[in-house]
């Protein structure tokens, strides 16, 4: 097996340049060349990296437990959304906090990268014409709740529309975490959830939806997202 480590070197105005490198590491990754990428990774002129530092690092321990090219996707679980008399509250969102901390928690344990989708609206969006003011980017409201602040390791993508792929970076993203299925939870399921199914679905990913870790504004639309969701576009709804 071929992974991905970090080769520094440094110019002659001592600024750092680095490069990948293929290595056949097999059986003898340790922990000890693990912690020496970590420290390399982490000093300041490799902020820009830091996406490949922890892609390989998950590559590292999945060449260790042989785990599939999962992604655990959380979709505007905002304080705008979550809270009670939020501008958009579905009040059902609160139901699920439980739910979605216990598959964080597992994704974290099985070496599963965890992507927070937010909205993240300026304060002039047309989506206002249509619903009311809410996650303006820089606002508390456009905050993760408290309950399932993600990680140092954790991503984050923000986005301005339904589909969590559109005019993202969240298409970059999982291409270079070697991603091909998504565990996707949050709110809204007939709106965000449904729009991030249907284009991940023409995209070529395969996706899994916990039922208990979706909530709508009203049942109807729920039970109608998750029936159009494994019908049309082949989604397991656990």
């Amino acid at each position: 097996m071929y992974i991905p480590v970090f080769s520094v070197r440094f110019n002659q105005n001592k600024n750092m340049r680095v490069k990948f490198i293929l290595f056949d590491f097999y059986s003898f990754i340790d922990d000890n060349q693990t912690e020496i990428i970590k420290q390399v990774i982490k000093q300041k002129y490799f902020n820009s990296y830091l996406i490949y530092y922890k892609r390989t690092i998950l590559m590292i321990k999945k060449a260790k437990r042989n785990d599939v090219n999962t992604a655990l996707l959380i979709c505007d679980m905002l304080n705008d959304f979550v809270k009670k008399e939020a501008p958009l509250e579905v009040p059902a969102a609160r139901d699920i906090v439980p739910g979605i901390k216990k598959q964080i928690q597992l994704a974290r344990k099985s070496c599963i990268p965890v992507i927070y989708c937010c909205d993240a609206h300026k304060s002039n969006d047309p989506e206002f014409s249509l619903w009311p003011r809410h996650a303006v980017k820089g606002t508390e409201g456009a905050c993760i709740v408290k309950q399932l602040e993600p990680e140092k390791d954790d991503y984050i993508v923000h986005k301005t529309n339904y589909s969590c792929f559109y005019k993202t970076s969240l298409q970059t993203l999982l291409k270079q975490l070697g991603t091909t299925h998504l565990i996707l939870t949050g709110v809204v399921t007939n709106i965000c959830i449904l729009y991030t199914v249907a284009e991940a679905y023409m995209r070529g990913y395969t996706t899994t939806i916990p039922g208990d870790c979706v909530a709508a504004l009203t049942q109807k639309d729920h039970k109608y997202a998750l029936q159009q969701m494994k019908r049309v576009f082949n989604a397991k709804i656990l």
